[in-house]
């Protein structure tokens, strides 16, 4: 029994120890809500899933994740603006994330450690 399974307008549906379980759960589920620890290992998916971006993509995702945002990566890299936004949704969409935060965590876990 778990502190949210006495919650009466709460179902827990699953538990996962690792963010790869997760994900495959998630899928498998469709849950309204999801509390996760930030710091849930990732497991081997993690290295797969980088391991798939260009070196383009992993260098600004490195910058997402010491919170840099459009502007200043786009400084830093010399490039435009727009290119930098359409990096990020390319990112976004191979790392499956939700949003900035998500990959930045990602990154801060994986490629700042």
């Amino acid at each position: 029994m778990t502190l949210l399974s006495t919650e009466e307008d709460l179902e827990v549906v699953a538990q996962a120890d690792s963010g790869h379980d997760a994900i495959s759960l998630t899928a498998k589920l469709q849950p309204d809500v999801i509390l996760m620890d930030v710091r849930m290992p990732i497991s081997n998916s993690s290295s797969h899933i980088l391991n798939q971006l260009s070196s383009r993509e992993l260098e600004i995702l490195r910058l997402v994740g010491q919170g840099k945002n459009n502007q200043e990566i786009a400084q830093d890299l010399h490039l435009s603006i727009g290119t930098v936004k359409n990096y990020i949704t390319q990112i976004l969409s191979k790392l499956a994330a939700r949003d900035r935060i998500a990959a930045a965590l990602l990154a801060q876990r994986c490629l700042l450690a």
